[in-house]
C-alpha cells in the first residue's frame, strides 16, 4: 500500500477555516503556529500534521482524536503504536504526504536558480562530474533530480543530516533511478512526480507506486 496526497497552502485560505483545524491538531504544531513570523510558515506546518490527521481518518478508518504522535531519536515522525508509516515534506505553496505499510519518504523542492556549491559540497564526486558535464538547459532539472532523491532516501533511513548527503550517489537514465549505497542492502524503489516548478521524489520499499499525487482541497476538510 502507498499513497500519496498534496495541499496547495495558497487555495481556500480563510481564518475561520484555519482556527478551526488548529482545535484537531497536537499542542507541539499549535505552538509551532504562533511562533511563525510568515503566515506561510505557520500553514505549512499546520497543513503537514491536517493531511496525516485527515487521511487516516477517512481512507484508514482511524479515530483522529487517538492519534497521537511520536519520534525516533533523529526526529522522524510515527504514529505511536500504529502500523501505517507517513512521511511529509513541503515546499512553496505546497505540503505533500506519503502512507505506506512499510517505511517510507517523500521530498518536494521549488525550483529555483542553481547552486553549483550546494552540489559541490553535498552530492557525490560522480554527481557533481555529471552535474557539470550535463548541458546548461538541463542542470537545473538534474539538480532538483538529485537533491530531492537524496533527501527522500534520508528521509526513509529516517536518521537526518547523521548520514552525509555525498556518502551515497544516484545513476539517472531514462527507465530507471538506481541508488549506490553498499551500506544499505534493502531493496528500494524510487519515483518522481510531475508538479510544475517543483521537482517532488519519493523513496519506498515496495514499487506500487500510485499514478497521481491526489490533491486535497482545504475547504473540503472536516473532521
Amino acid at each position: 500500500m502507498l499513497q500519496l496526497y498534496c495541499i496547495n497552502i495558497t487555495k481556500d485560505f480563510s481564518d475561520d477555516k484555519i482556527q478551526n483545524l488548529l482545535r484537531y491538531v497536537s499542542n507541539e504544531t499549535k505552538e509551532r503556529f504562533h511562533k511563525f513570523h510568515f503566515m506561510e510558515d505557520s500553514l505549512r506546518t499546520l497543513y503537514g500534521e491536517i493531511l496525516v490527521r485527515y487521511i487516516s481518518r477517512t481512507q484508514f478508518n482511524f479515530d483522529t482524536q487517538q492519534i497521537i504522535f511520536t519520534k525516533n531519536k533523529y526526529g522522524k515522525p510515527y504514529i505511536k503504536d500504529n502500523p501505517l508509516f507517513f512521511n511529509i515534506s513541503h515546499s512553496g505553496e505546497w505540503v505533500v504526504c506519503a502512507f505506506s505499510s512499510s517505511e517510507i519518504g517523500i521530498d518536494i523542492e521549488k525550483i529555483e536558480k542553481l547552486n553549483t556549491n550546494i552540489a559541490e559540497n553535498f552530492f557525490s564526486e560522480y554527481e557533481y562530474e555529471t552535474l557539470l558535464n550535463t548541458e546548461n538547459k538541463k542542470q537545473l532539472d538534474y539538480f532538483y533530480d538529485i537533491w530531492t532523491l537524496k533527501e527522500s532516501y534520508l528521509k526513509w533511513l529516517g536518521t537526518g543530516l547523521s548520514t552525509p548527503l555525498n556518502s551515497f550517489h544516484f545513476h539517472l537514465n531514462e527507465k530507471n533511478i538506481e541508488l549506490n549505497n553498499n551500506k544499505i542492502k534493502n531493496n528500494l524503489y524510487f519515483k518522481q512526480y510531475p508538479i510544475p516548478e517543483y521537482k517532488l521524489s519519493v523513496c519506498s520499499e515496495n514499487n506500487h507506486f500510485p499514478k497521481i499525487v491526489k490533491e486535497i482541497s482545504v475547504k473540503d476538510i472536516k473532521f
